[in-house]
């Protein structure tokens, strides 16, 4: 009888705050998104806004929505320029800014769960890989 073969994982490590490029996102990405006709109008406490960003980001990957008892993980993701919301949100990432959720852009600029976005502090932006467990 021969040895069992061992394997050695090849996996990278992952990093506890990974950075922008970790996302790995070409520069090709559409030059308008509107995911609003995808997001319920569930209220308008931070829980029912983020509800409705993650059934959007679902809903848009041809998933059923969320549900409350859907159990979500997400990894976030630190940017360093305003330059990367569009392209991490069209790549399917959730953007969280503060309390509200990245749900369309376009000619219209930026537009959250709360509505248009004037300004947007990098220190407020989050993004999200979501996935369900």
């Amino acid at each position: 009888m021969s040895k069992p073969r061992t394997r050695t994982s090849t996996a990278p490590t992952k990093p506890e705050a990974a950075s922008y490029p970790v996302l790995q996102i070409d520069g090709h990405f559409p030059e308008a998104i509107d995911l609003r006709p995808y997001t319920p109008d569930l209220g308008d406490t931070y829980e029912h806004r983020m509800a409705a960003a993650l059934a959007a980001c679902f809903t848009r990957r041809g998933q059923a929505p969320v549900t409350d008892t859907a159990e979500v993980k997400n990894d976030v993701y630190s940017i360093d320029s305003i330059e990367q919301l569009r392209p991490a949100f069209a790549a399917g990432y959730v953007v969280r800014i503060g309390d509200h959720f990245l749900v369309a852009y376009g000619l219209d600029g930026f537009v959250t769960t709360n509505g248009a976005v004037e300004s947007i502090d990098l220190k407020d932006v989050q993004v999200w890989a979501v996935q369900r467990v």
